[in-house]
């Protein structure tokens, strides 16, 4: 067990690609499960418990239909299993360290001082490397460069974006 949650830092550290996790339906289904309770988590950390479950539906949605169908588009449908237990493992280590340091900013609002500052700094640092990571996995899945990567991974956040103020409206 150990081991394979190294596979996922080396991952989000772009030592490995998701070509060296196990292609497991059983991995699969728990990196989903991880990814769909730390993003209903976020939204209850957020303030918006009522919106948790739609938005945690809807952003595995987003997510499995995406990654088909780029992998169709590409013809390596075959990736997909090892593709989505990256996207979703890594995505749920992420936001273990992406929740609290947002938790922490929204407590403190509006608060100058050279820790909310060191604080703001560092949210935006791992804001940014969350495009890096999906980006790295997006290259090894896609058979792409690196910047096409995290172009396909903001392009995701864009449609991701849009859905969800979709769903919720401008308040979202």
């Amino acid at each position: 067990m150990l081991q394979l949650i190294n596979r996922f830092v080396d991952i989000c550290l772009l030592r490995r690609g998701p070509q060296d996790l196990p292609t497991s339906t059983v991995l699969t289904g728990l990196c989903i499960l991880a990814y769909f309770g730390l993003a209903t988590g976020s939204e209850v950390i957020l303030g918006k418990p009522e919106r948790a479950l739609t938005w945690g539906l809807a952003a595995i949605a987003i997510m499995l239909a995406v990654v088909y169908g780029l992998l169709a588009y590409r013809r390596v449908p075959s990736r997909f299993p090892q593709t989505t237990s990256a996207l979703a493992g890594c995505g749920a280590l992420y936001l273990m360290i992406y929740l609290p340091l947002s938790a922490a900013l929204i407590s403190e609002p509006g608060q100058a001082s050279a820790m909310s500052s060191f604080l703001f700094l560092t949210w935006v640092v791992v804001f940014f490397w969350g495009f890096l990571i999906e980006g790295h996995i997006y290259r090894h899945a896609l058979s792409i460069s690196l910047p096409a990567g995290v172009l396909v991974s903001t392009l995701m956040f864009a449609l991701v974006t849009v859905i969800y103020h979709g769903i919720f409206g401008a308040q979202g």
